[in-house]
């Protein structure tokens, strides 16, 4: 089968989902325009392969100790003339870059802070409201696709919707692996200092953590962990505040119009929690990287129930933040990796989820 996009992310304990699963968001718009697409690892969890494969996309694994260009052969064995390949992990640096070119392929670089030194590409997309073009004078850039109209967000994100939360129900939820570990962190703190609230604590596929939270929080009747959710935005929507690490989960939380206090565990979320702070869509918890000593937790959950309890300002910040981000980004970049009509990429006649998809014939 001859593909138009391969998709090259990791995930894992160390690395996160976070690469991984913005590359499924991005696998499922273009499917939903039937492009074709495979996604190339070195590192995937099971339970990821599954979800890729669900969405009728084919994780390839990507041996490891061969040079790039050994591991490009690999990378682009299915990739079709005039293709992409698609570079989403900080290790994939600007030899990498230069090397995927080299096949021939058309590269688009996921890029969230400028902070690494330039890379060649046919495309840049920073999918931040952060994103300015000014920070990537000094790339050799064919395109630039900034802001949130691009950030690619799985389908249960797109369309418009309203939920009733629970007034007294609170997510958890840092991130598909936490490296540094502060659900565990918080978990006991935000459950004394909220004695009345229900919590829901997402724990990811790549969390090496599962069976302590679980310990920590069989004392607690008000807390419940959640593992292998499917549905992100079901447990997103009943919820009247979140709680979540300052990465892409920020931004469906943002299109569910779900009031958030963020936490940045590495460097790169610090300017996704400030740019939203400061159009008062989010609460700013501060920079938490790590290791965490006793007690750690308390401050944070003080000010997380002081959130909890001024309804109109999580009113106010969950109104802002809707209006940041509709979350159709994944089929705009699909549209533009296709050569479809622009219309598409302004979020035009698009297909819906349920609806057949463009004919193949469309694509260039």
């Amino acid at each position: 089968m001859t593909v138009h996009v391969v998709l090259r992310a990791d995930a894992s304990a160390e690395k996160g989902l976070g690469h991984a699963m913005r590359c499924l968001a991005l696998a499922q718009g273009l499917k939903d325009l039937g492009v074709e697409v495979e996604l190339a690892a070195k590192a995937c969890p099971d339970e990821l392969v599954d979800r890729f494969a669900r969405e009728g996309v084919h994780v390839r694994r990507v041996p490891a100790g061969h040079s790039v260009d050994d591991e490009l052969l690999a990378v682009t064995a299915e990739l079709g003339p005039g293709g992409w390949v698609v570079l989403d992990g900080y290790d994939l640096d600007a030899a990498y870059a230069a090397a995927a070119s080299r096949t021939g392929a058309r590269v688009l670089v996921l890029d969230d802070d400028a902070a690494r030194p330039p890379m060649p590409c046919d495309a840049l997309l920073n999918p931040n409201l952060h994103a300015r073009a000014e920070t990537y004078a000094a790339w050799n850039v064919g395109a630039l696709w900034l802001g949130t109209q691009f950030t690619p967000m799985r389908r249960e994100f797109r369309a418009p919707f309203r939920k009733d939360p629970d007034a007294g129900r609170v997510l958890l939820t840092m991130g598909g692996s936490d490296p540094p570990g502060l659900t565990l962190a918080l978990l006991g703190p935000l459950a004394l200092a909220l004695p009345d609230a229900t919590i829901d604590v997402v724990v990811g596929a790549a969390n090496p953590r599962r069976e302590e939270i679980e310990a920590a929080a069989a004392p607690h009747a008000r807390v419940n962990v959640l593992t292998d959710v499917r549905t992100m935005s079901e447990v997103m929507g009943r919820c009247a505040l979140a709680v979540s690490a300052a990465g892409s989960t920020a931004w469906e939380l943002a299109a569910m119009g779900v009031p958030m206090a963020l936490v940045s565990l590495a460097d790169n979320q610090r300017p996704v929690a400030s740019a939203l702070a400061a159009s008062e869509a989010a609460l700013d918890l501060g920079f938490h990287p790590g290791p965490y000593a006793d007690g750690a937790g308390t401050a944070l959950a003080v000010a997380v129930r002081a959130f909890l309890n001024d309804p109109p300002r999580a009113r106010t910040f969950a109104q802002n933040a809707r209006r940041i981000v509709d979350g159709r980004g994944a089929l705009r970049v699909a549209a533009l990796l296709s050569n479809l009509d622009p219309r598409l990429a302004d979020g035009g006649a698009l297909p819906s989820p349920e609806s057949s998809p463009l004919d193949p014939g469309d694509l260039s």
